[in-house]
C-alpha cells in the first residue's frame, strides 16, 4: 500500500471505529487499565504508531487488505515503568486506506 492517510470512520459493526469498540473495546481497556489510561487513548496511540512505522505487513489477497503490525511497549503514565509488550494489529482496507479494525495481541499479522 503507497504511503498515506488511513482514517478510521464511524464505520459500523462491521468495520471502523464502532466494530472497534463493541468487538476489541474490552481488549483495549485491559491494557488501559495497565497504563492507567482509558482504552481509547491506548487504542489511538497503538494505531497511530503501528500506521507510522509498521514492523510487519501482510496483504490478504481474498479481503483485499493490510494488516499492519509493531511492537509497543506500554508504559505505566504514573509510575513510568513498561508494563507491558504487545503487537496490535491494524487491519486497513487496500482501496481507500479505512481502518477496518484494530486489537491488541501478543503475535504480529
Amino acid at each position: 500500500m503507497p504511503p498515506g492517510t488511513s482514517n478510521l470512520i464511524c464505520g459500523d459493526a462491521q468495520h471502523s471505529y464502532y466494530h472497534i469498540a463493541a468487538r476489541h473495546g474490552a481488549d483495549w481497556t485491559r491494557k488501559g487499565v495497565k497504563t492507567s489510561e482509558n482504552w481509547r487513548e491506548v487504542a489511538d496511540y497503538s494505531i497511530a504508531e503501528v500506521l507510522r512505522s509498521p514492523m510487519s505487513v501482510t496483504y490478504r489477497v481474498d479481503a483485499n487488505t493490510f494488516c499492519y503490525s509493531r511492537e509497543i511497549q506500554l508504559i505505566h503514565k504514573i509510575r513510568g515503568i513498561t508494563v507491558d509488550v504487545m503487537h496490535p494489529n491494524v487491519v486497513v482496507r487496500a482501496q481507500d486506506g479505512v481502518v477496518i479494525t484494530a486489537f491488541p495481541t501478543k503475535t504480529p499479522c
